[in-house]
């Protein structure tokens, strides 16, 4: 009897399923039975006047560690879906503009735990008696720490798309879908996945203020990693912070794989050095499938059809007429309104301030302020002399780009509140001047921000722009001036005004400082707010928070603005 030779590849070739589609159906099945599993722990009942119990063991860190990241990913899909809808109406629609970009400035400088105070009521009321609305309490408060710097990434990088991009489009005659979501988009996407990476590690450092809830009934302790830490903080549980830091390092790597590896992978396309983009094993494992790789061929087919729209019409080009009287008259009477709308406010607003203040506090309050301002200032500066070279070389060299921005991630993932007992051991030790000394906690957390957008402007950097400039035999400082920042600026003044609002809501923690029975207090507006909150001076906690965000606006207004519109014309030239 004869038989014919095995041919594996002949198997293999009609095979349905293979090894990799079984380990990716595993992860698939894995992952959703571990949402459904959390998602079932939300009908727990709220009973007052008792607090959730929150284990220490070790054991119950995983759990815990999924529960704080499940939120930190919803948070991130509102941030994404809010991003993608107010920051692209910002940068294509000049009237919004003029309405949405102040109100990103206003509210990047709330702090979150107003945000968390004020809505965590209206959430409980919506959902009684049930954990879904602190829940969702704690979800809006990570959604607040994520969303701003992501929404000013998108509007920067559709404001600064070069004219050549704009020419491309109207040449294809794509239409406005097409264009945003072809060309826009794209070039959008490096910045905004950066960003995305630094929202998600900076929202570990809100996951205590998120995760315990306080009333004046009761307190509310959801089960999470933040909330771990702060039952082990009451405790003195030295060890059991230790183990929380570890949980909290492995979620981040974890997480970092599995979804940023992806995203990068397939930024990589946009690369024109193939050789050194990203390659995600998650990705490499998914294209080894045979029956995932069909259902991912279908569902890419499928969702052509949205992303290459051809029953739209296309945008005809015809020579437009521009009105100028018009266009100005338009603009004449956008501008009276703001400033009309924006004098009867302030008319209302002082109004009803100077029944509950005095004039005298609302001038005290103001100089704090800018007692505050001039540490965020100072440390600004620090922080640009320092992280724009380095971030520069990192987003030159690619290969060192993909070790570097994971632990870079890490880093600002870290919760800085830890490090102030031990700022405050050496200011009390040496009797240095707390003025001083607590500034640097005010930009420990937030010059990531300016660390991330330097490394993805300078890795958006065309290549043939890097040709010229070495082709002309420029010199170093020559190189700096001429190509490095004016490419980089856009993305540098977003890190900017987003590390700048940070700063401002870090100052509440950073200038009152409470450690073992020690008071730690530097002069300035968050130390005046936190000072209000504890003696439950509410009308003062008001009068500080609206100090603050008018400093906030004016400064964005009178400086970051016109940076933004000169930065972002001159880039278009490039």
């Amino acid at each position: 009897m004869n038989f014919e030779r095995f041919d594996r590849k002949l198997v293999s070739e009609y095979a349905s399923i293979n090894c990799w589609d079984i380990i990716v159906f595993s992860m698939i099945v894995g992952t959703f039975f571990s949402m459904a599993w959390s998602f079932s722990k939300f009908d727990i009942q709220i009973i007052a006047n008792q607090t959730n119990e929150i284990h220490l063991d070790p054991s119950y860190l995983p759990f815990y560690a999924f529960r704080s990241i499940l939120r930190m990913l919803i948070g991130l899909m509102l941030s994404i879906i809010f991003t993608l809808i107010f920051g692209t109406l910002a940068a294509k629609n000049p009237y919004a503009e003029r309405v949405i970009i102040p109100m990103v400035d206003i509210l990047q400088s709330v702090p979150i735990l107003g945000f968390l105070s004020f809505f965590s009521w209206g959430f409980l009321m919506f959902f009684p008696g049930s954990i879904i609305g602190a829940e969702c309490a704690a979800i809006f408060a990570i959604f607040t720490s994520q969303v701003w710097n992501m929404t000013l990434s998108l509007y920067q990088s559709i404001k600064s798309l070069p004219n050549s991009y704009h020419d491309l489009c109207n040449h294809y005659q794509l239409s406005q879908w097409q264009k945003f979501l072809r060309v826009e988009l794209p070039f959008a996407m490096p910045s905004l996945v950066m960003n995305m990476i630094l929202s998600l590690s900076s929202s570990w450092f809100f996951v205590v203020a998120s995760e315990v809830i306080n009333f004046q009934l009761f307190t509310i302790k959801l089960p999470g990693i933040g909330a771990y830490i702060q039952q082990a903080d009451d405790l003195g549980r030295v060890d059991a912070i230790g183990y929380a830091l570890f949980a909290m390092l492995c979620t981040i790597i974890i997480s970092n794989q599995l979804i940023f590896g992806p995203l990068f992978h397939w930024l990589g396309k946009f690369q024109e050095d193939k050789e050194s983009a990203y390659r995600s094993w998650l990705v490499i494992i998914f294209m080894k499938t045979a029956f995932f790789q069909k259902i991912g061929g279908f569902l890419k087919s499928f969702f052509s059809n949205f992303y290459y729209p051809s029953s739209l019409p296309l945008l005809k080009i015809q020579p437009r007429r521009i009105h100028t009287i018009k266009k100005e008259y338009k603009d004449f009477v956008w501008t009276v309104f703001e400033v009309v709308t924006l004098i009867i406010f302030c008319v209302i607003l002082s109004n009803q301030l100077l029944q509950y203040v005095t004039f005298t506090q609302c001038l005290v309050t103001m100089e704090l302020g800018f007692y505050t301002f001039t540490r965020i200032f100072v440390m600004l500066a620090i922080c640009l002399l320092i992280w724009v070279p380095i971030g520069v070389w990192i987003g030159l060299r690619p290969k060192v780009s993909k070790w570097t921005i994971p632990v870079v991630q890490i880093l600002a993932a870290f919760p800085v509140n830890l490090v102030y007992p031990l700022v405050t051991i050496l200011i009390i030790k040496y009797q240095l001047n707390p003025e001083i000394w607590v500034s640097p906690l005010i930009i420990l957390g937030t010059q990531w921000y300016i660390l991330f957008n330097v490394i993805a402007g300078t890795q958006n950097i065309p290549t043939d722009l890097k040709l010229a400039a070495r082709s002309l035999n420029l010199s170093r400082l020559g190189h700096w001036k001429s190509l490095i920042l004016p490419a980089i600026m856009p993305d540098l003044l977003t890190g900017i005004v987003t590390a700048a609002g940070g700063a401002w809501n870090a100052s509440i923690i950073a200038e009152y400082i409470t450690w073992n029975g020690n008071v730690i207090v530097a002069s300035g507006i968050g130390s005046f707010i936190t000072e209000a909150t504890y003696h439950n001076a509410f009308k003062l906690q008001a009068l500080g928070i609206l100090v603050m965000c008018c400093y906030v606006l004016l400064i964005n207004r009178l400086v970051w603005a016109p940076l933004y519109h000169f930065t972002t014309e001159r880039f278009k030239s490039l």
